[in-house]
């Protein structure tokens, strides 16, 4: 009986041994019923580096499954004249998804290959002076110390700039006209984002105001001045809360610009001087005057809006003003 079950075990393996080593090499698997179980290789795909005018683009040999993490490789010794590399972008005129070149950041890889397109903007020493036409989302690269006036004005198709530690210059007015313009991003002591707007820190003046901000827009408590048009291009603005520490609207054209159509504002009794121009050009409806005596008004400040004051006797003292009383028709009180 013990020999028969030894023979018997024997066949068995032996029988195993005979479906293993009839696998075929192909997708098909089989199990030891001799089913055959489709198998189908996930896909890969690849990520192409171009230089986009330059030389010497970085290399990745790896292949990569859809939703993978991929990790966007640095230029390294990627070269382009005397441009400065601004990051890598899926489009090659910038217009599309952008990512720097620190070697840290990743994406997710999407059902097909990519190629990532090098971004180069344009530098006079150590200064930005353009980036390229289309370019959504700019990375300034760390060494670029100043920002001119041509490198931004009157960018349309900005919509976000990242501001690297390095910079501690940028031009008056360099956002103006950038009517999409949603996020701005700073690394530079001299240039912090406070309250949601671009702070010059020495000088405490608000320099600008993206674009794309909704709502309520608070100036900082240490913000003393208003840059000229700092709110320009603003379409969706309900509203600014100016901080007590403020005593004038000392630039011309502070509040020019607003483009919103739901937009008032209440100026603080701490405001002693409202500077010519003020708010010219800005849809502004309703503006409430705090103080019961009229501040300095320089020529052409305000537009056709409805000015609202305190009382019967605040009118007549804005009407008695020879600057104020211009606007006498707009002037009304509860």
């Amino acid at each position: 009986m013990r020999n028969t079950l030894r023979l018997f075990a024997l066949a068995a393996l032996a029988a195993v041994t005979l479906v293993a080593c009839d696998i075929p090499l192909h997708n098909d698997l089989y199990d030891l019923a001799g089913k055959t179980h489709s198998y189908t290789p996930a896909a890969t795909y690849t990520v192409t580096y171009s230089a986009n005018g330059g030389t010497g683009a970085p290399t990745d040999g790896a292949s990569y499954t859809q939703s993978q993490t991929v990790t966007v490789l640095a230029p390294g010794s990627m070269t382009n004249g005397t441009s400065v590399f601004g990051g890598w972008n899926t489009i090659s005129d910038g217009s599309g998804a952008t990512y720097d070149g620190s070697g840290s950041v990743t994406f997710s890889m999407p059902g097909s290959n990519v190629t990532l397109y090098a971004i180069w903007l344009t530098v006079s020493g150590t200064t930005l002076t353009s980036v390229p036409a289309n370019a959504k989302n700019v990375i300034i690269p760390s060494g670029v110390t100043s920002i001119a006036l041509s490198a931004f004005h009157n960018d349309t198709s900005l919509v976000s700039v990242t501001i690297p530690s390095s910079v501690t210059s940028i031009a008056v007015q360099s956002f103006l006209g950038c009517s999409n313009l949603t996020t701005i991003t700073s690394n530079s002591a001299q240039y912090p984002m406070l309250g949601g707007g671009l702070v010059e820190a020495s000088t405490h003046t608000l320099e600008a105001v993206p674009a794309k901000y909704s709502g309520v827009f608070a100036i900082d408590g240490s913000v003393t001045i208003v840059q000229s048009y700092a709110f320009d291009q603003c379409s969706n603005l309900t509203s600014i809360v100016i901080p007590s520490g403020m005593t004038s609207f000392g630039n011309s054209n502070a509040f020019s610009g607003i483009t919103s159509p739901t937009f008032t504002m209440h100026v603080p009794a701490t405001i002693t001087s409202i500077a010519a121009y003020a708010f010219y050009n800005c849809s502004i409806t309703d503006l409430y005057m705090d103080s019961a005596t009229p501040p300095a008004l320089g020529s052409s400040a305000i537009g056709a809006c409805t000015i609202h004051v305190q009382d019967a006797a605040a009118k007549a003292l804005y009407d008695a003003d020879p600057n104020w009383g211009a606007f006498s028709s707009q002037i009304v009180f509860p």
